[in-house]
């Protein structure tokens, strides 16, 4: 992975090599949201995920969700 690669790319790479990810992309905001819609966090587990959805506690809840999905598919 290189710097400057965007979450896409980098779930696409782990997709490719066979493993599981989800994507969460922000999709609305309100007041001063620290990241615009459109800002994706890729989880590939509970401790390696890349990108932002909201830099803080918001971000926690959202890789929680994400691992429940990736395991029930």
């Amino acid at each position: 992975m290189t710097v400057g690669t965007s979450p896409i790319e980098i779930a696409c790479e782990h997709v490719a090599a066979g493993q599981t990810v989800a994507i969460a992309t922000v999709v609305d905001t309100w007041g001063s949201a620290p990241v615009p819609v459109g800002g994706q966090l890729v989880v590939l587990n509970e401790t390696t995920f890349f990108g932002s959805v909201s830099g803080g506690c918001v971000e926690n809840d959202v890789i929680l969700l994400a691992m429940d999905v990736s395991q029930s598919g």
